[in-house]
């Protein structure tokens, strides 16, 4: 047999193989990014170090405090009453809350191994959704495993985490598995293919990457005017309308399934503010800048390595540009995404930067975070660009193939020797069974996958080789980048604070306010105890909080704190301690109570405060015993307030940033309630779409016809 004839038979038998999900290729493949995972990340699963530069950073905790309020109130409760002064949790745009993939993990193995879970579980997953989506570019395994590893392995995804942008590595999978749902959708006329992408490009919203939402609307809309619009033989464009239908439909789906979180983050968008303030600009770069991100891993101006590494290498970049050498027209869509991304991640430095002091961007920090899509587009075309070396090989033409080879081993040699120089300390400090067991599961999983799909030729494999030693090289510099910590939380001296803060309370509060007065950043391990002890820290380190958040109160002549004690954080970064009486004292951290703070719930008489009791208390419902209440009382729960608050069934009203009512009766028990509208419109719009999902799956015949019109 011909070598021509054979590559045909052979590319034959792979284009069958890709709708067989569990062939032996796949099976390989799933078993390789499996093992790759586990090695990539040894020291962080076989060892108590955490994957960032503050152990507490992996941490989701507003969605850590939903879950404890779930263990304690057995009550999905949507208001959350331990993060900061309280906050609707169930509408937070960068809350995890309603992703499986993050809340199952830590429901089963707890917060800490539960962080490295999702770490691991990720890390591996990205490698298999780009391997699915890969199934459209190619059909040959060896470029699919070669674009998974790549993807994996790349310095924008386990970078993220070090950054403590759990929601951001959690959602990064969903980029190439959302495009693969719509681009299948668009090619089948499948409403299985429709209702998979609405689901999957909602998951960016449930899973609180409103950043990473908006990156791929803007891809899907390239795709959508790339698809929309044909060219005729005349040389003329056509609006191909049921390309068009299908783009609406997964649109329009998407919204809809994604309400019951879109509602209430647009509603709660007023009504938050940023924790530190926002430079919608930095974090950008010129157009140089980013490609060195990707060749050498430069992160762009005014930010850590964290938020814009993006590291590739030469090759891909190479191979990426070699696609435009065939067919380019048929990879516009590419072309053009990643000039769009680029340009979003110039800040600036572009046009483009104006979008950035328009109302919803001005919230977007960091242009150059743009560069992770940017990366996605560049394997992509990098895959496009070896296969066309491929099947110049397979056409024996030497004369394209040759310079090809030649600049591959020049630039890995260039790679090799600049790593051994410059960056030895950084690419082996992990030098163990995780790095030599990464290596060999490159090689070994290359080696069976070439034989079986009959790319085994000695060019081809030469190839591979160059190719697998350069993705090795990226990702143990990648790995290398980020430096473990050890996880002391559990030793840490605030655990021991906050259970004898309850034991001196003794139910005095029958809800315990904390408060701090060092910078909570450096200090969350505090936040951690206070939430797993279910006391309420009024300040920590998060993106967004309620603008409500009460600290003092005037009643009277008298001032009140919200919180009942006041712990002294600051002692760890200044070695001072504070000038008060302290009630307890933990390695050198006081405990002061403060005299004068409010009480959970209380009414206020003339200018007179009265403390109140609870009867009952969760998240979503406190039950307030009215023995002591006159009808004229102002009775007031401490709590920031928020629209969706009722009492006794009628709206609340706003008490001095606390949730109040007036007293209509005297000795009557008086109800607070939880109970916001825009969470049931969003849930009734999502109900409502998955019951047109379930109809159309069973009228699907029906259904793919109307969309084949």
């Amino acid at each position: 047999m011909s070598k021509k004839n054979q590559s045909n038979n052979e590319d034959k038998v792979c284009e069958d193989s890709r709708h067989h999900l569990l062939d032996l290729s796949s099976l390989v493949i799933i078993v390789a990014l499996a093992f790759s995972t586990i090695f990539y990340l040894w020291d962080i699963i076989f060892s108590s170090n955490m994957l960032a530069g503050n152990p507490t950073d992996m941490i989701e905790f507003p969605v850590f405090s939903q879950i404890q309020s779930i263990i304690v109130y057995h009550q999905i409760p949507l208001w959350d009453n331990l993060w900061l002064g309280g906050f609707p949790e169930y509408a937070s745009p960068i809350s995890a809350l309603y992703n499986p993939l993050v809340t199952i993990p830590y429901f089963m193995f707890g917060l800490i191994a539960g962080s490295k879970v999702i770490v691991v579980l990720h890390v591996f997953l990205a490698g298999v959704c780009f391997w699915i989506f890969s199934t459209t570019i190619t059909s040959r395994r060896s470029l699919q495993l070669y674009g998974s590893f790549l993807f994996m392995l790349s310095g924008t995804l386990i970078t993220r985490v070090n950054a403590g942008h759990t929601e951001l590595l959690t959602t990064q999978m969903f980029i190439p598995l959302s495009l693969f749902f719509v681009m299948k959708a668009v090619e089948s006329r499948n409403i299985v293919y429709v209702i998979c992408s609405a689901i999957s490009i909602s998951m960016f919203i449930f899973g609180g990457a409103i950043y990473y939402f908006v990156f791929f609307m803007m891809m899907f809309l390239v795709y959508s005017i790339v698809t929309c619009f044909e060219q005729t033989d005349s040389k003329k464009f056509k609006l191909n309308t049921t390309n068009l239908k299908i783009i609406s439909f997964i649109f329009i789906l998407t919204i809809m399934f994604s309400s019951i979180k879109l509602i209430p983050a647009l509603f709660v968008s007023d009504n938050i503010v940023r924790i530190d303030p926002i430079d919608p600009l930095k974090g950008s770069g010129l157009f140089r800048d980013m490609f060195t991100s990707f060749v050498t891993g430069n992160y762009l101006e005014g930010y850590s390595v964290n938020e814009t590494y993006s590291y590739l290498g030469f090759l891909p970049f190479i191979f990426a540009i070699v696609s435009l050498f065939h067919n380019a027209r048929e990879k516009i869509f590419y072309y053009i995404s990643f000039l769009v991304f680029l340009l979003w991640a110039g800040g600036s430095n572009n046009l483009m930067g104006v979008l950035r002091y328009f109302p919803f961007f001005e919230n977007f920090r960091v242009p150059g975070r743009s560069l992770l899509f940017a990366s996605f587009i560049v394997i992509s075309l990098s895959i496009y660009g070896i296969q066309w070396f491929f099947e110049r090989l397979e056409k024996e033409d030497n004369k394209s193939t040759k310079p090809v080879f030649w600049l591959i081993g020049f630039v890995l040699l260039f790679e090799i020797q600049e790593i051994l120089l410059n960056s030895a300390k950084v690419a082996f400090s992990n030098v163990g069974i995780g790095f030599f067991g990464l290596l060999l599961t490159l090689l070994i999983s290359l080696y069976v996958i070439i034989n079986i799909n009959g790319d085994g030729d000695p060019e081809n494999k030469t190839l591979f080789i160059l190719i697998f030693m350069s993705i090795f090289l990226i990702s143990a510099i990648n790995i290398a980048t980020i430096s473990p910590h050890e996880n002391n939380i559990e030793n840490s001296t605030s655990l021991q604070i906050m259970q004898q803060i309850k034991d001196y309370d003794n139910d005095t509060h029958q809800q315990i306010w904390l408060t701090t007065d060092g910078w909570p950043y450096y200090h969350m391990d505090f936040t951690y105890a206070a939430m797993k002890n279910d006391l309420h820290m009024q300040r920590s380190y998060y993106g967004y909080f309620l603008d409500t958040v009460p600290s003092t109160v005037q009643i009277g002549n008298t001032s009140y704190y919200a919180a009942n004690y006041l712990v002294d954080t600051q002692y760890l970064e200044s070695g001072e301690t504070i000038d008060a009486p302290a009630i307890l004292s933990v390695n050198g951290v006081s405990v002061v109570e403060i005299p004068e703070s409010l009480p959970n719930v209380f009414s206020i008489r003339g200018n007179s405060m009265m403390p109140l009791d609870l009867k009952y208390f969760s998240p979503n419902k406190v039950v307030v015993d009215g023995s002591l209440i006159q009808a004229g009382d102002v009775v007031v729960y401490k709590c920031a307030y928020y629209d969706g608050w009722k009492a006794n069934g009628m709206t609340a009203e706003n008490m001095g940033n606390m949730v109040g009512t007036t007293a209509s009766t005297s000795g009557e028990d008086l109800e607070f309630v939880f109970d916001p509208i825009d969470f049931k419109i969003g849930l009734l719009i999502t109900l409502i779409t998955i019951f047109i999902f379930i109809v159309s799956v069973i009228k699907k015949d029906k259904v793919n016809s109307y969309l084949k019109e």
